[in-house]
């Protein structure tokens, strides 16, 4: 970034010096140092919205991961809660028989 910024005072000296000489040479160098600024502008900001939208992406997936944890963790559960629920109704029957 700090390239960036030294070209640029360098091309705004160069361009303010052919002010000296046309002002059209400074009309074209200003339009050309605009372009240019609106370009990088643009590129950082692509490159930042890329780098959010990686780090989105392993969120993502990281949730993901735990949710199918917590999901295999419930289903396990469930199973072990329904046994339970058996043996009891097993013991209720037995009991009840006595």
């Amino acid at each position: 970034m700090k390239k960036f910024y030294f070209v640029f005072f360098a091309v705004c000296l160069l361009f303010f010096g052919l002010m000296y000489y046309s002002i059209w040479w400074f009309v074209a160098g200003i339009a050309t140092i605009m372009v240019f600024t609106v370009y990088r502008f643009h590129s950082v900001k692509m490159e930042s919205m890329q780098v959010q939208n990686e780090l989105l992406e392993q969120q993502v997936e990281q949730l993901n991961m735990q949710l199918d944890h917590s999901m295999s963790r419930e289903t396990k559960t469930s199973r072990e809660m329904e046994k339970m629920k058996q043996l009891k109704e097993e013991l209720l029957s037995v009991m009840s028989h006595e």
